[in-house]
């Protein structure tokens, strides 16, 4: 007879969780246990919301700038991106108001980008606008900050200790390796989806594909005025290397992609001609949710809680506060791809949170999803499984998992929170701004955008 599936504890304190989580993990994770630079869970990431006044946001460009930091509590689900949005409404007034909804919007646009096109955004969605010659591995000098150019190994040293980097930095490090390096934007990606603690597949590809130009009208590059003025000369005070950004931008471009690139505005980040995009990609079939009936023993139902939704505010959740929850650490998906410990201590430190908060069991495993949360569903006689959409390719292919190991399941699936009702096509931010504008800025959807259900 097989042994029942161990959980993970769920209690475990921040002293010992590295030692108890990183054993659980052997083998599944890069670099040494250790915390994450900042900690994980809702409790975490309302402290840090409320915390945030947004004072000298307008200097969010410079890397002094007050920008919220909140990204990672966004990507894991565990603040929803209309409670940010209520926040910088109260604590930010006029311009700075609306940039930073407008800044908080790309992450819904890269999202709505993910669903349209699904797998296709790990691979260049445009060829690029020069002619560009790639190598596919990470250099060894770049993965171990030893470049000799101060300001990328320190970029890399931020990447790699703190699991963020503010949004100007990733760009220049981005440029720095497809660019003057020669390297393609896949490798990059594969970097920061390692150790970013916001990482997540559709703002981390499409990002480096917007530097690269398979993703916008031009790449984007910088030079050295550039990087000290927004870093405050931090590094080029006292570097003595051979600068490789020194040179005005017509001389870089000259240099680097021959001097032939296509018109671009400035003011339009990502714009550029329309891309003329495939339709949506549908998922494997899926009941829509229906109106929740008390739990009985007729009818139970469990919750597949996934790195997205690490919250009881998360939608499947709160349709089902009784049900047993199960979170599931992939181990096929861990063995093949690189990824720092913090960041699955990060994870892990949500699904205490929602353990902490909710009546009903939470638990945690390691091992194949598809397979856990059938076996899951059946040890506690369950008839139907709830979970909140995402649009990532692994999230079809558990589904379809857990069909098959489990046929007589029925999966009900929530929408996720959304900051805007748009759900038309998108092709470059700026033309999905312009439709979804005055309902992020005032809460009032505009009279154009196609609505969710309406397409």
């Amino acid at each position: 007879m097989t042994a029942p599936p161990a959980d993970l504890p769920l209690d475990l304190p921040d002293a010992q969780l590295p030692g108890v989580l990183g054993a659980a993990l052997a083998g599944l994770y890069t670099g040494e246990p250790r915390l994450p630079a900042r900690p994980g869970g809702r409790a975490a990431g309302l402290a840090a919301l409320r915390a945030w006044t947004g004072a000298g946001y307008r200097e969010r460009n410079h890397l002094s700038g007050n920008v919220s930091r909140l990204s990672m509590y966004l990507r894991h689900g565990m603040i929803g991106i209309r409670e940010v949005a209520a926040h910088a409404r109260h604590v930010l007034r006029g311009r700075e108001r609306d940039e930073f909804l407008r800044q908080l919007t790309w992450g819904e646009f890269f999202r709505l980008v993910l669903r349209q096109e699904g797998a296709r955004v790990l691979d260049n969605l445009e060829e690029p606008k020069y002619p560009a010659r790639w190598t596919d591995a990470l250099p060894d000098d770049v993965r171990a900050a030893r470049t000799q150019l101060p300001c990328v190994d320190a970029w890399v040293t931020h990447l790699i200790r703190d699991g963020w980097l503010h949004n100007h930095e990733r760009l220049w490090f981005a440029a720095y390796l497809i660019h003057w390096r020669g390297v393609h934007w896949r490798a990059g990606y594969a970097f920061f989806r390692e150790h970013l603690l916001d990482g997540d597949i559709a703002s981390n590809a499409l990002s480096w594909q917007w530097v690269a130009s398979t993703f916008s009208g031009k790449p984007y590059f910088m030079n050295q005025e550039n990087v000290e003025r927004f870093s405050g000369g931090r590094w080029c005070r006292t570097c003595t290397a051979n600068c490789p950004f020194r040179g005005s931008y017509e001389e870089l471009e000259a240099r680097l992609f021959s001097g032939h690139l296509p018109q671009q505005s400035p003011a339009s980040p990502g714009g550029g001609d329309p891309r003329h995009a495939a339709p949506a990609e549908e998922p494997a079939a899926e009941v829509a949710p229906t109106p929740i009936q008390p739990t009985g023993p007729t009818a139970p139902r469990v919750v597949w809680v996934h790195g997205d939704g690490l919250s009881v505010t998360d939608a499947a959740l709160s349709a089902c506060p009784d049900a047993p929850a199960l979170f599931v650490f992939d181990r096929p998906f861990l063995s093949g791809t690189p990824v720092a410990f913090p960041r699955l201590a990060f994870m892990y430190q949500g699904v205490r949170d929602i353990a902490a908060a909710r009546r009903a069991p939470t638990h945690a495993r390691v091992g194949a999803v598809a397979g856990e949360l059938a076996a899951f569903a059946r040890a506690y006689g369950a008839g139907e499984l709830h979970v909140t959409r995402n649009f990532t390719p692994e999230f079809t292919r558990i589904l379809a998992g857990v069909r098959a190991a489990h046929p007589d399941l029925r999966v009900v699936v929530h929408d996720p929170e959304r900051l805007t009702s748009y759900d038309g096509p998108v092709r470059r931010f700026f033309g999905f701004w312009k439709k979804v504008e005055r309902e992020v800025l005032q809460g009032s959807p505009s009279p154009d955008a196609p609505r969710r259900g309406h397409r």
